[in-house]
């Protein structure tokens, strides 16, 4: 399951780029999404700042229509599921870019983290059963 539900935003690599609605100019979007992990987590903290300060005008714009209305949101550098399970796992990463990957990611670690906890858990009680089961079986 990924990290973030991107449902239609993340698009093939075929896409057409003239319909794109951010990240339009094909040559950037490919730099950016080739950069460096800290550059592309940099850039979505900028994306995600402007993108609620969109929202707020938006709502307050819905609120009073006399405001100004917030313009659409921008899509997120992507940054594949394995690179975020590598930062959850890793401790130094974690602690160097915790700052850039925001609650939500913090949310998702410390679920997974949980799991995965919870699982080893179980395993080495079914390992322990298995090893005293066999201890009895051979007295």
């Amino acid at each position: 399951m990924p990290l973030w539900n991107r449902g239609t935003s993340k698009r093939t690599e075929d896409f057409d780029a003239s319909k794109r609605r951010t990240h339009t100019n094909p040559r950037a979007a490919a730099a950016l999404k080739a950069g460096p992990l800290e550059v592309r987590l940099r850039k979505n903290t900028e994306i995600e700042k402007a993108n609620i300060a969109r929202r707020q005008k938006r709502l307050e714009h819905l609120g009073d229509p006399s405001k100004p209305d917030g313009s659409d949101t921008a899509s997120l550098v992507t940054i594949e599921d394995h690179e975020f399970q590598h930062i959850r796992k890793s401790k130094t990463w974690r602690e160097m870019w915790g700052d850039l990957l925001g609650s939500r990611f913090h949310f998702w670690a410390n679920e997974e983290d949980a799991k995965e906890k919870r699982e080893e858990c179980c395993w080495s009680q079914i390992y322990t059963y298995t090893e005293y089961t066999k201890s009895v079986l051979t007295i």
